[in-house]
């Protein structure tokens, strides 16, 4: 292959990188490398099983839930060398995007092969990191005699330390981690929109024990619980309890 065809085939690959990198794929792989410490990811794949997803006010995805297969890396790349085409960043990215590709051909020649990976069940939700924390600020215009603002600028004022909550800082944190089984991935498909989903809205919370219940089986208990939160709800105003999460909250 001649270099301006090898060149070609870079470009097409850093590009079809650089769409990955705006998915929601890319993230769910960078949360479980970045944040999931219980699960060793070094030298290996990560490949995303199932997750759900919600738009926080945050602007960030978060996520209910994720499902993840780790695989060991068994192909490596083989990177080019750096000749004068390449500046620093070109290369760097070149390198990520032939990582990246060879990743799935690794991971499905395994899968054809019949080997399987770890599966881990992870929930990693969106938090602000200065929940609680306050922050001391200096406002002009305070008129000490009768205790309140005053912008006329006809009487002497002073500045007056007001003590408000910092701006919010979101970041995610792993609520919870566990190794599960193809049964388990089976069983969360399932019931998810069913069940958990309409749970994690009427909680207001998300515990991974939810996910490892037989919703068919318990099917009597659950509707007893639902019925009884209903109408402790109505015995006041009266309250729809919504049965959709996919919105900000």
């Amino acid at each position: 292959m001649g270099d301006s065809m090898k060149e070609n085939k870079y470009k097409d690959l850093v590009e079809k990188y650089k769409d990955y990198l705006n998915s929601t794929e890319a993230l769910a792989v960078y949360l479980i490398k970045a944040y999931a410490k219980q699960i060793d990811t070094i030298n290996k794949w990560v490949d995303i099983v199932s997750s759900d997803t919600w738009d926080h006010k945050s602007e960030k995805t978060a996520f209910n839930y994720l499902i993840v297969e780790i695989f060991d890396r068994k192909i490596q790349p083989e990177y080019p060398n750096k000749a004068d085409q390449f500046n620093d960043y070109d290369y760097r990215q070149t390198c990520r995007a032939m990582t990246w590709d060879v990743s799935h051909k690794d991971i499905d020649e395994q899968r054809g092969k019949g080997i399987r990976g770890q599966l881990f069940l992870t929930i990693i939700p969106v938090y602000n990191k200065n929940r609680g924390k306050k922050v001391i600020i200096e406002k002009p215009n305070w008129n000490e005699e009768y205790g309140g603002f005053d912008y006329t600028g006809k009487v002497p004022t002073t500045t007056k330390k007001i003590e408000k909550d910092m701006e919010p800082e979101w970041d995610y944190f792993v609520k919870a981690c566990k190794q599960v089984t193809d049964a388990d991935v089976d069983r969360i498909d399932k019931y998810f929109s069913l069940y958990i989903s309409s749970k994690i809205f009427e909680e207001r919370n998300n515990l991974i024990d939810w996910y490892f219940v037989d919703y068919e089986a318990n099917k009597k208990t659950i509707k007893k619980d639902k019925f009884i939160k209903r109408e402790k709800s109505s015995l006041g105003k009266k309250k729809i309890l919504p049965q959709r999460i996919n919105q900000k909250i």
